[in-house]
């Protein structure tokens, strides 16, 4: 990796390595830091929608992805009682009708293979960043080796793509507004032993929301709304405790099961109030986090990842002035996120515990009923956040 750059990219998640091949199909040269050695063994985010599909066609990946995951066409709603409908999502009106289901880490390493293919030599793994500088005219980013070798870089522009915990953030003095909230829940990967196939499943149970996706390999996820009285998402969690859960709610056994991964986590929102500072630039969770349930924080890093690098081949190519560059960036980019993190309350709201459901089951049939099923799933599949197609 050469010590001046034009672009510097700290952070080789899914999103950092995206940007950098956004930017290798525009020509522009990059370095990317990332700390870790190596891809994640975790599975985390699983949902990639039709939106990140279409721009992983520009840059000729979206067959790769499609050909090694699960295309879930329909969702399968159910309450207390038993079915409520289903929501095609044939019906989003794009080339990729459906959500595609592949695991994080996997989703990473095929990015980071495209890159590596595409332009060696531009991911530098086990490089941690310990200072960024902002000097007026350029940006001087500070790392260190396994060994400590101190190493030091220069470019035109640095974007942090290093996470909700941001160091980029920090040293652009940028802050991060936002909460928890009081949704807390439990998600585990076990073997299939559905009927559901390749369909998800919905449930709004009056005692708190389940969701389900199949897995490749003939696995499925299962995401259970905890109990009230969950303190902190520090608590460990046990396959029985989310055994306990689906069987006490929807009379569903895991216990001879096989199981690969069990977490929890609590459900938050943050937003940075500007997603740059002269020369540095936000994306991804740095910039903004949203709710879990529903799927869109991976995806609309990577849209944001798209728009920057759009804006990127601006300033750099047309003569765009960056700071102009970047605050349209910022402005198109915040709209989106306040935008998608309204729809993942929608989506929280729904599957909170219910004393009396006689107001949401209703709006959830209507909601899967024609014509406003097409809308229905539009939202669901992060269509609109954009004031215009991206």
């Amino acid at each position: 990796m050469s010590s001046m750059l034009p672009v510097a990219i700290v952070g080789g998640g899914p999103v950092g390595l995206f940007l950098a091949s956004c930017l290798d199909h525009f020509g522009i040269e990059c370095g990317v830091l990332e700390q870790r050695p190596a891809v994640s063994g975790l599975s985390r985010s699983i949902g990639i929608h039709p939106v990140s599909l279409e721009l992983f066609a520009h840059l000729g990946l979206s067959a790769r992805f499609v050909s090694a995951g699960i295309q879930v066409a329909k969702g399968v709603a159910f309450n207390d009682r038993g079915r409520v409908g289903e929501l095609n999502l044939r019906e989003c009106d794009s080339g990729f009708p459906f959500v595609l289901i592949f695991p994080q880490n996997d989703t990473e390493r095929l990015l980071q293979d495209h890159l590596a293919s595409a332009c060696p030599g531009v991911l530098c793994r086990e490089s941690r960043v310990t200072g960024v500088r902002n000097t007026g005219s350029l940006v001087e980013i500070e790392s260190l080796d396994p060994r400590g070798h101190r190493s030091l870089i220069q470019a035109q522009f640095v974007v942090g793509c290093d996470g909700k915990r941001s160091l980029v953030r920090e040293a652009a003095g940028i802050p991060f507004h936002g909460r928890p909230y009081r949704d807390h829940f439990i998600m585990g990967d076990f073997d299939d032993n559905t009927a559901f196939g390749a369909d998800a499943a919905i449930f709004l149970h009056s005692q708190g929301l389940i969701e389900s996706f199949p897995l490749p390999s003939r696995r499925r996820r299962w995401v259970v709304r905890a109990d009230d009285g969950i303190v902190s998402p520090q608590i460990p969690p046990t396959r029985e405790e989310i055994e306990s859960l689906l069987r006490r709610r929807i009379g569903h056994e895991l216990r001879t099961a096989g199981n690969y991964m069990v977490s929890r986590f609590q459900a938050e929102c943050y937003l940075a109030p500007v997603l740059h500072r002269d020369r540095i630039v936000l994306v991804g969770d740095s910039a903004h986090v949203v709710s879990p349930i529903g799927g869109q924080g991976l995806n609309l890093g990577w849209l944001g990842a798209w728009r920057l690098a759009e804006r990127l081949r601006d300033i750099l190519s047309a003569g765009l002035d960056y700071r102009e560059g970047f605050a349209a960036y910022s402005r198109e980019q915040r709209r989106a996120a306040r935008r998608a993190a309204h729809r993942a309350e929608l989506n929280m709201t729904l599957g909170r515990k219910r004393h009396r459901v006689s107001v949401r089951n209703p709006v959830v049939r209507l909601l899967l009923q024609a014509p406003v099923n097409r809308l229905t799933a539009r939202l669901f599949t992060m269509h609109g956040l954009y004031s215009w197609p991206i």
